[in-house]
């Protein structure tokens, strides 16, 4: 008995306390990395889909976002924050982050095209679309990412 005492007390020095991992234990989020320019989460209840994609606003060019179908995800915030700079270095880039909730009772796929451009040009030179499926309860599925072309309209 004391041996087993002194092994979870080792165990809890080593680890600064952290517990024992438990199988099925629930994830806070799921994090997706697809290439250096975008990256995606899933909250623990997958009814949050947080979209950040690399920038440069400085530039001119800011990442929008349009949805080939209304009422089944909804924008819950957009942020952008800028990467830490060294003393007295100006415009680099940063982070431009899109929080969407899927609405309760409300289902269906749905895509956001992602299109990186200057507002005053007609040129993208970036574009990413997400396939998204949201449930009956508002929990939200990646289905898919693909990089379309950048020589389509764009969504102005």
């Amino acid at each position: 008995m004391k041996r087993f005492f002194a092994i979870v007390l080792a165990w809890t020095l080593l680890t600064g306390g952290a517990s024992l991992a438990v199988p099925n234990a629930a994830k806070t989020e799921e994090a997706v990395s697809y290439d250096d320019t975008l990256s995606y989460a899933l909250d623990a209840g997958q009814t949050t889909l947080t979209v950040n994609l690399k920038g440069n606003p400085t530039t001119g060019y800011e990442w929008s976002y349009k949805a080939s179908a209304e009422d089944i995800l909804e924008e819950a915030q957009s942020d952008y924050k800028p990467d830490p700079n060294p003393d007295g270095l100006t415009g680099s880039g940063g982070t431009f982050a899109f929080m969407f909730a899927g609405i309760s009772k409300a289902s269906g796929k749905v895509s956001l095209l992602f299109q990186y451009m200057r507002s005053w040009e007609a040129e993208v030179i970036s574009a990413y679309e997400i396939a998204v499926t949201v449930g009956q309860n508002g929990e939200i599925t990646v289905d898919g990412v693909d990089m379309p072309d950048t020589e389509h309209e764009s969504l102005s």
